[in-house]
């Protein structure tokens, strides 16, 4: 018997669309990249993440680490922030659930203990309210963001915590960038 072409792209359009219907991942995006593929690229619009990320960087972002696995410290995320859903922004973790945070004197402290941050720029983070926050608890189910740029960063110190549910994926590498020597995984 012979499967005649239109009725293999019929079939196939079928599983495509219940694919994207059914959202295997529980990616919170309507980009089909990410979910059906498991991964996307981003481009960086802001200095907010600098120097680690810098404007017109592009990076690749893998959904599918979420759905299997679950966020780590210090990984550069791609998330819906809660005060505004129809954005898209990027940070890195700086507490999970049941961490207890806080900075001082430009220094985070998870769970009282001083978490060594290479990533950012010693002549960034001047300003004094950037430099501290009060010790908190981040509730379960929910993350703190940071940004590297801690003065030109709009993170979880003012827009809150952030849902599981709202993390698109884990910034994974730099596939593009003006200075070609920062191509390579994301740290």
């Amino acid at each position: 018997m012979k499967i005649s072409f239109w009725r293999t792209m019929a079939v196939l359009t079928c599983l495509l669309v219940g694919l994207y219907i059914f959202n295997p991942l529980g990616v919170p995006s309507h980009d089909p990249r990410l979910r059906l593929l498991g991964g996307s690229t981003f481009s960086i619009k802001s200095t907010s993440m600098a120097p680690s990320l810098q404007p017109g960087d592009y990076i690749l972002v893998n959904a599918a680490s979420y759905a299997f696995g679950e966020p780590v410290d210090g990984e550069v995320v791609v998330f819906r922030p809660p005060s505004d859903p129809a954005q898209i922004y990027i940070k890195r973790i700086a507490g999970r659930p049941g961490d207890r945070l806080r900075i001082t004197a430009g220094k985070l402290f998870v769970n009282d203990r001083e978490v060594v941050q290479p990533y950012l720029d010693a002549r960034q983070n001047q300003r004094e309210d950037s430099r501290r926050i009060q010790e908190q608890v981040v509730p379960a189910g929910q993350y703190f963001m940071l940004g590297d740029n801690r003065d030109n960063s709009l993170d979880s110190r003012y827009f809150g915590y952030v849902p599981r549910a709202n993390l698109i994926g884990r910034a994974a590498y730099v596939w593009y960038a003006k200075d070609t020597g920062r191509i390579g995984p994301l740290h």
